[in-house]
């Protein structure tokens, strides 16, 4: 059987209320807790923007390490005229 990995996304703070260790505190504990419920999981991943530094600096207090990176794609549904190209590719 497979590792089991827990994925976190988006830990998000007013900007009235940064700089305070909020998002510190709320990224420990959550990791914490998640821990305590499933106590299986082996890990967690995170999700941070790789220009935001303070979180940055928020995930390694907390004891998370760069492992890989990943590339988030988009297009805007405003470009896609004439439908989704979900076609044959075409010479």
């Amino acid at each position: 059987m497979g590792r089991w990995v827990a994925e976190q996304h988006d830990t998000a703070v007013l900007p009235e209320h940064r700089g305070g260790g909020l998002a510190r505190w709320m990224k420990a504990r959550q990791t914490l807790r998640l821990h305590e419920l499933f106590p299986t999981v082996e890990s967690v991943t995170v999700t941070v923007n790789q220009q935001d530094a303070p979180m940055l600096a928020v995930n390694r207090a907390v004891g998370y390490r760069l492992v890989r990176e990943r590339l988030l794609v988009e297009v805007s549904t405003h470009r896609l005229k004439g439908g989704p190209r979900c076609g044959p590719a075409r010479g």
